[in-house]
Order: C-alpha cells, then sequence, then structure tokens
C-alpha cells in the first residue's frame, strides 16, 4: 500500500495519539475476517482522515480496496460523530454524510441502526 499524506503544516509524521486525535480501532466492522493489508490500509486512511490530510492509497488488483475503503471511512465517521459536541453534530458536515449513507441503507431496504450497531 502506498500512502501520500499532506497538509499545509507539511508533511506527515506518525506520533502518539492525543486527546483530540482518534486512534483507529483494532476490529472495524467488516462482513468478514478482513486481510492484514486490508487492516492496513483502513488504519492509514483512518489516521489520514482523523489527521484532515488528503491520501492517495494504491493497492494490487483483488486487494479489497473498495471494500477497505468503504469500511474503514464509515468506521472513522461515527467515532468522529460521537466525540463532536452536541451542536457541532447538528451543523457538521458529517451528519450530513452519515444522514446521506442511512437515506441509502433504507432506500436499499436496510436498517440504517443495525448497520451502526453493528
Amino acid at each position: 500500500i502506498c500512502v501520500l499524506m499532506e497538509s499545509s503544516a507539511g508533511p506527515a509524521v506518525e506520533s502518539e495519539p492525543t486527546a483530540d486525535v482518534l486512534a483507529p480501532p483494532d476490529d472495524f466492522p467488516f462482513p468478514f475476517e478482513p486481510y492484514g493489508v486490508q487492516k492496513d490500509f483502513m488504519r492509514q486512511l483512518w489516521q489520514t482522515l482523523d489527521a484532515g490530510h488528503l491520501g492517495v492509497f494504491e493497492s494490487p488488483t483483488g486487494t479489497g480496496k473498495s471494500m477497505s475503503m468503504i469500511c474503514g471511512a464509515l468506521a472513522w465517521l461515527r467515532a468522529n460523530e460521537a466525540r463532536q459536541p452536541p451542536v457541532a453534530k447538528v451543523r457538521g458536515a458529517g451528519s450530513a454524510v452519515v444522514s446521506a449513507l442511512d437515506a441509502s441503507i433504507r432506500a436499499m431496504g436496510g436498517s440504517p441502526s443495525a448497520a451502526a450497531a453493528a
């Protein structure tokens, strides 16, 4: 996996999580047991999203990039929503994204609350 992260603050460096940084979970919601490369992909995605960086992720064909991107991003969105104060949750852009995803799940006949609990 090749990851490029950048921000206006300069190159990204790995450091210990602080109080305002969400550490990646040990287990991500995934439809089956993810391979190591998929877990690494989701951890890198999580860290990139949480730092507010841009990321370019590359992995060979058939390694589960799409599923890793979806599961990793949704896990981070849920965790990020949970750490926001109530006012920020109402006004935050993340709420709109989660609401849109919930609507899509409902349209497919699923239950967003069941998906969030998983």
